[in-house]
């Protein structure tokens, strides 16, 4: 990557222009920065969201449906756990595969982008807390239910799985296991 720019050197009034190189460690780095910073921009999003259906009394989250294609999330998935793995320092061993081979590449989904992307980062973030190496491995499938279709999304990995008390608990809003020691992150 290659970024050139003017400046103005005040003391000869001439204008350069100066070339910087880059590395791919600094590339790299960019594309980590861009991507978590559309995360947060998400969660933002989510949160403000959250916030207005909260003091609304109406507790019911809105929707911006729209038609997209579904690589679009597979792909931002892909390039977003690629960075995680190479930006850490304990899950170098870690591959993340995304299984979608029943499903052509033009295949569109109409759904909120931005929240499913959301839902899937944020399980995909606890098996990524959890599972030093091995793999994540998304595998999603086309399925319906008395003729309806819909897309199944369903996450494995190699961690180390749940204890008796997170699964009882698994679906009880702001619960979290403080007894596990392995997890240093998040908010519950």
């Amino acid at each position: 990557l290659l970024e050139c720019g003017e400046q103005e050197d005040n003391n000869n009034n001439n204008n350069q222009i100066a070339c910087f190189q880059y590395g791919q460690s600094e590339v790299d780095d960019f594309n980590f920065l861009s991507l978590t910073s559309n995360d947060c921009v998400g969660m933002i999003k989510s949160y403000e969201d959250f916030a207005r259906a909260f003091s609304e009394g109406t507790e019911q989250m809105r929707l911006n449906l729209s038609f997209f294609p579904l690589c679009e999330v597979t792909k931002y998935l892909q390039d977003w756990m690629n960075m995680k793995i190479i930006h850490s320092h304990t899950h170098s061993e870690l591959a993340f595969i995304i299984n979608a081979n029943s499903i052509p590449g033009n295949y569109y989904i109409y759904t909120d982008q931005l929240k499913l992307k959301r839902i899937l980062i944020n399980i995909i973030s606890n098996s990524f807390k959890f599972t030093l190496s091995g793999s994540i491995t998304l595998v999603i499938s086309k399925e319906s239910i008395n003729c309806v279709p819909y897309l199944k999304f369903l996450i494995k990995d190699t961690g180390s799985g749940m204890n008796e008390v997170t699964l009882k608990n698994l679906f009880n809003p702001y619960c979290s296991n403080n007894d596990d020691k392995r997890n240093k992150e998040g908010c519950g």
